[in-house]
């Protein structure tokens, strides 16, 4: 299945996934996230070890993240409940290790200005599947706003990030050595 996450601006907002089980050829639209309250938004997807999808979110209400899950492959998703404390800007989550491709351990890597306000650009692991991020890399201080990132064919993974006041986008290649190491 592939899923590609979205939000909606008319009407009620909302966070929600579309998804094609067909290669592309036919898409579907999923359920939005119960709870519009949250004024969730910018959304990423990731999938955990156990099949589940976690839905990322911009929030727009409360110093968090949303979270997200879905047990149905992003047909529906339960109620939504904080994430981590950073600045309201989109940020990345990617699926780093996998215990059952032969890693040792499975991570999550998510990216994003740590704040205050959009700067000081961080990458964060998790080894608890989203639950936490208690292992923290400063990628780069200063001026840092929205970021995306991918798995590089080499096991690194890939950061394209806005910096100096969306003056410049750049791309930072993080290997496993870096993400691992503590402080």
């Amino acid at each position: 299945r592939l899923v590609f996450a979205c939000w909606k601006q008319d009407g009620p907002r909302g966070v929600f996934a579309l998804f094609s089980d067909d290669r592309g050829q036919t898409w579907q639209r999923g359920a939005c996230v119960p709870g519009a309250d949250t004024g969730a938004n910018e959304d990423q997807v990731v999938e955990l070890a156990d099949g589940r999808l976690l839905l990322d979110c911009r929030q727009s209400v409360g110093a968090h993240r949303w979270l997200a899950t879905s047990e149905d492959g992003g047909c529906t998703w339960s109620e939504p409940y904080p994430g981590p404390v950073v600045t309201a800007v989109c940020c990345a989550i990617e699926r780093f290790t996998l215990k059952g491709a032969g890693d040792e351990a499975d991570r999550l890597v998510w990216t994003g200005p740590r704040g205050p306000g959009r700067a000081d650009l961080v990458a964060r692991v998790s080894e608890d599947e989203g639950i936490s991020f208690p292992r923290e890399r400063l990628i780069a201080a200063g001026s840092a706003a929205y970021s995306d990132m991918e798995r590089l064919d080499d096991g690194r993974i890939g950061v394209l990030w806005e910096r100096n006041n969306y003056g410049f986008i750049t791309f930072t290649p993080l290997d496993r050595a870096w993400i691992l190491a503590n402080g």
